[in-house]
Parts: C-alpha cells; sequence; structure tokens
C-alpha cells in the first residue's frame, strides 16, 4: 500500500477512535479532534496529489459537512464528517453516509425494542405521515443516541466495501 495512503488512513483511523471514545464517554466529539484532521486532510491531499487532491478533499469536506447539518445532526457530528471528506474525498464520503445512516437505523431499532418504545414510535409515525398529525415530543420523551459509534461503524464498513469489496452495496 502507498505510503501517503497509510499516513491519511492513520490520521482518520486516530480521530475516529479519539472521537468514538469522547462520545460514549461524556456524548463530545472534540474541535481539537476534527479540526485538525480536517486540515491535514486539505493539507496532505494538496502536498501528495496536487490540485485535484485539494479538489477531492473539497467536495469531500462540502459532502460530509453539509449533509450533516441537513440531517440535522449534532456540531460535533458534523465536523467529524466533514474531517473524513477532507481526509479521503468524496466518493468515500458518500460510502460512509450511506453505511453510517444503516448503522443508525440499525441502532436505533434496536433503542426502541429494547426499550419497550418501538410500537409507539411506529403509530406516531403512521399517524405523522398518513394522518398528518403534528406530534411533538417533549424533553422527557427525547431519545438521545450518540452518534460517533455509528460514524465508527460506517467508515469501517464504507472502508471494507471500497478496499476489500465487502459489504458492498454499489459500485461507482
Amino acid at each position: 500500500m502507498d505510503y501517503k495512503i497509510l499516513i491519511i488512513d492513520g490520521i482518520l483511523l486516530t480521530a475516529l477512535i479519539i472521537s468514538l471514545v469522547t462520545d460514549l464517554k461524556s456524548r463530545l466529539i472534540l474541535n481539537k479532534v476534527t479540526v485538525p484532521a480536517m486540515l491535514l486532510g486539505f493539507a496532505l491531499n494538496g502536498i501528495f496529489y496536487g490540485l485535484p487532491g485539494l479538489k477531492n478533499s473539497a467536495i469531500g469536506f462540502t459532502l460530509g459537512f453539509f449533509l450533516f447539518i441537513a440531517f440535522g445532526m449534532g456540531g460535533g457530528d458534523i465536523k467529524l464528517m466533514g474531517a473524513i471528506g477532507a481526509l479521503k474525498g468524496w466518493i468515500f464520503t458518500l460510502t460512509s453516509i450511506m453505511y453510517i445512516g444503516l448503522a443508525g437505523g440499525f441502532v436505533a431499532i434496536i433503542y426502541l425494542i429494547w426499550s419497550g418504545q418501538f410500537s409507539k414510535t411506529l403509530i406516531n409515525t403512521f399517524n405523522m405521515v398518513f394522518k398528518r398529525s403534528e406530534f411533538k415530543k417533549t424533553e422527557k420523551e427525547r431519545i438521545y443516541l450518540p452518534y460517533g459509534p455509528m460514524i465508527f461503524v460506517g467508515v469501517i464498513l464504507a472502508y471494507l466495501a471500497i478496499n476489500h469489496n465487502l459489504f458492498v452495496l454499489f459500485k461507482l
């Protein structure tokens, strides 16, 4: 494997592991992890691959950052996705987002079943979609799951799909 890819992947894995741990412990993904990873992504891709590398970083950053804003994610999650995009580019970022969504959906369903809220959630969703009724959860009813673990799992699955043809859902 090319040393350039090893360096970039090492930075990505380090940022992911630190973010996973801090998100599980304190429900925070730290700027002192995400911002340097973002900056290193731009710098290294520019140095290693020139203007095309810088362009790939910029597109990856933009997709990761703004799609996670559109999905209503938290600030740390948004910046971590921006860092992933800056480090790995747009194809990896889109693939990661797909696997992150699958991991998030799976964990949410397991949590709802485990907590006994699955049927209530299905009924509320049905009512919102088909009866067009407003449903607002109180602060006590809201479910907060740290998303760092889903980002970690989704990125690992994307890496395996792209580099080892495992868990492939689509090919570009």
